[in-house]
């Protein structure tokens, strides 16, 4: 009797181990199979989808993000990039907003970048994302270190931009996301 309660056990451990394998295997990003590492594409592999272009369904995030600030936004496109200009309550301008999305562990970082009218980047707001929870605990501290930096500047992880630590692939990810967002403003005239 003792024997098949232990061939019971050992039968169900296997199965949940199998269980908790398979699913590690498929939520697990696409690797190198040679070099045994994350398959991240290129930014420009990277194509932001056409509803996320368009500013409705992302209009909400946009409110929250300048909730408090007392600026109201107005939606513009040169050169076919759409970003959001910044007023102040007396509508002259204070900024811009520059949507973008990065490439990280766990699937597409969807963010906001508002800098003040010369580039300066005034703030970094990442509103969704598929990244593991624990791995960005410190994701709003990490996110302040980019203010006071120009936009499209080259900044490096645990040099020019700090924290969230354990989480490579994300903290990379969004540094090259702010500075591909950045460069893509400056290259299209929105930023001098």
């Amino acid at each position: 009797m003792r024997n098949k309660a232990i061939a019971i056990t050992a039968f169900a451990v296997l199965i949940i181990v199998g269980i908790a394998l398979g699913i590690g295997i498929a939520i697990r990003p696409a690797q190198d199979i040679e070099r045994h590492e994350p398959v991240v594409p290129e930014p420009t592999e990277i194509q932001l989808p056409e509803e996320y272009i368009e500013m409705p369904p992302y209009e909400s995030y946009l409110k929250a993000f300048l909730t408090d600030t007392g600026y109201t936004f107005s939606q513009t496109e040169k050169n076919g990039f759409v970003y959001y200009e910044l007023f102040s309550a007396d509508q002259n301008p204070v900024g811009f907003v520059l949507p973008g999305v990065g490439q990280g562990w766990a699937g597409p970082i969807f963010m906001f970048v508002k800098t003040d009218t010369v580039g300066t980047i005034r703030r970094v707001h990442v509103f969704k994302h598929s990244e593991t929870p624990i791995y960005v605990v410190g994701l709003d501290g990490f996110l302040s270190t980019f203010a006071g930096f120009k936009a499209g500047e080259e900044l490096e992880w645990q040099s020019d931009i700090h924290g969230l630590t354990g989480a490579t692939l994300t903290a990379e990810a969004v540094i090259e996301a702010v500075r591909d967002i950045g460069q893509t403003a400056l290259e299209k005239g929105i930023l001098r």
